[in-house]
């Protein structure tokens, strides 16, 4: 099995996209919902909660920017740029 390179990611308009999102940013949101982030749209009790409140989410927006930005700066490690399987 072979991983992909992070370094060139940053390349692609879309990494590991399933359509759903036409925007990087909202993919990422996404992607990070899915991985464990809170959204809040109802109360403990169930029911809607006040508008000013809704889509309170646990998405850290300014990280996730630094991290593409970072990742727009990485290059590839020295040595060999492939691996063959013997």
């Amino acid at each position: 099995m072979s991983y992909p390179q992070g370094w060139h990611t940053w390349t692609f308009d879309w990494l590991q996209w399933n359509g759903s999102a036409m925007q990087a940013m909202a993919r990422n949101v996404g992607e990070a919902l899915g991985g464990g982030a809170t959204l809040s749209l109802l109360s403990s009790e169930g029911h809607p909660i006040a508008e000013s409140e809704r889509y309170a989410a646990s998405v850290r927006l300014r990280d996730l920017y630094t991290l593409e930005k970072h990742l727009s700066n990485c290059s590839h490690p020295p040595g060999p740029k492939r691996c063959s399987a013997r």
